[in-house]
């Protein structure tokens, strides 16, 4: 309970006094401290523009997680093998003499057209013995290594994959084509490609995959010379039929 004293004779006195209670002397009751004669803090009403401000901030907050959660769970896909690609205790299409001579195939083709079916697994041994890593690499060898290269069928298309060690850890790269014929001329569409498993649309994937695979398309240029003789391709889940010969 708080007293009001007295500057005379020091009798603590009721806060409402006027008059000291002992000696009869007025009080001094500039030091009285009254909570209710103090001036109120105004309370700051919250506006329009400060609630925006307060919502746009938590906005912001979930942006950002929601932003690292995509790119964490990217990296996740992106480091994990295609769902199709071999597993590391499968060989890749048989031994090397048993693949197909699709150039050679090509080279000897003569006016009367010829058909020519390779299987999956022919082509993939193919490319076992065509696409190696290059002699002068851009990137160094401890940091990226070339491992091997290999296909897969699908209905009309087919997707060339890449598989690179990068600082020891497995990386894919591959394109999904759609081969057409037109004129003589061998023409790939690029459909879509991926990153490990993940997906990359075709607009993007078609302003990357000439230097992807430029190695990819130096390596197999003599096919790509002998695609002249080519008069249809057709793609199925188990075959590529090629037909030969200019059809006259």
């Amino acid at each position: 309970m708080s007293t009001l004293k007295c500057k005379e004779c020091g009798h603590e006195n009721e806060t409402q006094r006027v008059y000291c209670h002992s000696c009869g002397v007025r009080l001094d009751r500039t030091s009285l401290t009254d909570d209710s004669q103090k001036p109120q803090k105004p309370v700051k009403r919250k506006t329009r523009g400060d609630l925006m401000g307060s919502f746009g901030s938590g906005i912001k907050s979930l942006l950002k997680v929601a932003f690292f959660a995509v790119l964490a769970a990217a990296l996740v896909q992106a480091v994990r093998p295609p769902k199709d690609a071999p597993s590391e205790n499968k060989t890749i299409g048989g031994d090397i003499v048993d693949a197909p001579s699709v150039a050679l195939d090509l080279e000897e083709a003569t006016a009367s057209p010829r058909r020519f079916g390779y299987s999956e697994a022919q082509l993939n041994a193919y490319l076992k013995n065509r696409v190696k890593a290059p002699k002068n690499p851009t990137i160094p060898i401890w940091a990226v290594t070339f491992d091997k290269a290999f296909i897969n069928l699908k209905p009309g298309s087919f997707r060339i994959s890449k598989k690179y060690f990068v600082f020891t850890l497995p990386c894919y790269l591959g394109g999904t084509y759609l081969p057409t014929i037109e004129n003589g001329v061998l023409k790939f569409q690029a459909l879509s490609g991926n990153i490990g498993s993940l997906p990359l649309p075709g607009l993007l994937f078609d302003q990357v995959d000439q230097f992807i695979f430029a190695d990819f398309i130096k390596n197999m240029k003599e096919e790509a010379n002998g695609a002249a003789k080519m008069k249809s391709i057709e793609v199925t889940p188990k075959m590529v039929v090629i037909t030969s010969g200019s059809g006259k």
